[in-house]
């Protein structure tokens, strides 16, 4: 593991205060040989988050007999409390607690629960008025898996998440001021577990996020009538005992959801998708012409297809095949179209739950940037604009779409295996596109 250096304390306030603290409260350092030496120095007297030059100066001013100075370089050298012996700066290993490695990689959680459990630490730091993270010691109400340890040092190792995390923070504490005092912050403990996986069994959706997507709940008390799945819903809505929030860094162009198409194709009672090629063959032609003409005599009639000409048997022909996952994406998804009498309830059925908006979905807050919103809700509009199948060799299937106003779309793509709905905040309106019903 790499040492300490100058440049190594300079990157982080942080680390310069850690290295105070530690100094001042006894501590021994780590060095590269896995030996633990304390260092002679005193910072009892010395103001706390110094600017950086203060330190080094203070620093070279307690080191003058060791450490050299040159107009190219600073070489700092610390005397080794109790002993004769000295050591060099460089020689202290950059452990874990100064941001040695990473604190996902030597961390048992991975980086999406520390991200989560990082918004729950910045609302419980707002709650107790701490404003130094170095200070904070984690409140009973947090009910956590995840070592909060390793989420501190993520936090200071990524900047942006935590500011991240504080704005979201903010947010929330602004919506529900000090009534959050009377809840308990949960993430993957066994009341959170619980509750994902009744909403799972009793909704009937493929998994628990396409019920509620909530990464944390902050609970008051935890007693519902699991009856039924309405029951159910209404009580994680309405009781005022939970409080569900969905967090969103709010990036452009991040995935809203997924879900499967085959998962789709069975809450509308047809069977799932099946076929099978690997190379553009008779058989394979012969088959998409099949599917698009049963597409054709759906009830949906907004349907385009990107293609060299408006001749299907000559596009197909002449399909030059680009996309990595064309043969588990492309001739699926027309598959799948084809099933359908009704294909524009499907496609909408396919992205509200994508978007954990479906009818028996949980009504929960999206937390996305500053933003927070309820989730699904009566006022939620959703619009379809036009089907867009590929055949010019690309993989995926194109839905375009609205959401309350704004366009968005759905890629129905592989991802390993058979196509699913995958919902992307981006938008697009290409030219280079023949309407299904015009085509030979």
């Amino acid at each position: 593991m790499a040492g300490l250096s100058i440049r190594e304390l300079e990157k982080y306030s942080w680390r310069v205060q850690l290295f105070i603290d530690k100094v001042n409260k006894g501590d021994g350092f780590v060095t590269v040989k896995d030996e633990v030496v304390h260092l002679d120095l005193d910072f009892k007297k010395f103001k706390k988050n110094p600017k950086f030059d203060e330190f080094i100066s203070e620093i070279l001013r307690q080191t003058q007999k060791t450490s050299k100075v040159t107009p190219r370089t600073t070489s700092i050298v610390f005397k080794i409390k109790g002993t004769s012996k000295v050591i060099k700066l460089t020689d202290l290993k950059k452990t874990k607690e100064f941001g040695g490695g990473s604190a996902v990689k030597n961390s048992s959680s991975d980086k999406t629960t520390l991200q989560e459990v990082g918004f729950l630490v910045a609302l419980d730091m707002m709650l107790q008025g701490q404003k130094n993270i170095d200070n904070y010691v984690p409140s009973s109400r947090m009910k956590v898996k995840a070592d909060i340890k390793d989420v501190v040092l993520f936090l200071k190792e990524n900047h942006d998440w935590m500011s991240s995390s504080f704005y979201g923070a903010t947010t929330v504490y602004n919506k529900f001021k000090s009534s959050l005092k009377s809840y308990n912050f949960h993430h993957d403990d066994k009341t959170f577990n619980e509750i994902r996986a009744t909403g799972k069994k009793l909704s009937g959706l493929s998994n628990a996020d396409k019920w509620n997507p909530s990464d944390v709940y902050l609970i008051k008390k935890y007693a519902p009538d699991t009856l039924n799945i309405i029951t159910f819903n209404e009580y994680i809505d309405k009781s005022g005992d939970i409080i569900g929030l969905s967090l969103k860094k709010g990036e452009k162009e991040a995935l809203h959801g997924s879900v499967a198409a085959n998962v789709i194709l069975k809450r509308f009672g047809y069977s799932g998708v099946s076929v099978k090629y690997k190379e553009n063959n008779e058989s394979f032609r012969n088959d998409m012409l099949k599917f698009l003409n049963k597409i054709k005599s759906n009830s949906f009639k907004e349907i385009y297809v990107h293609a060299p000409s408006n001749n299907i048997i000559e596009s197909l022909q002449t399909m030059n095949i680009t996309a990595k996952n064309f043969w588990n994406s492309m001739p699926p998804s027309l598959e799948f179209f084809s099933k359908a009498d009704d294909i524009e309830s499907m496609i909408s059925y396919g992205i509200m739950t994508a978007m954990s908006i479906s009818p028996e979905s949980c009504p929960h807050l999206k937390l996305e940037g500053g933003k927070l919103s309820k989730m699904p809700n009566k006022d939620n509009k959703l619009e379809i604009i036009r089907l867009r199948l590929k055949l010019n060799g690309d993989g995926d299937s194109l839905i375009d779409f609205k959401f309350n106003g704004k366009q968005m779309k759905c890629q129905l793509r592989s991802k390993g295996s058979l196509p699913q709905f995958i919902i992307i905040k981006t938008s697009e309106n290409p030219n280079n596109l023949f309407k299904l019903s015009s085509m030979k």
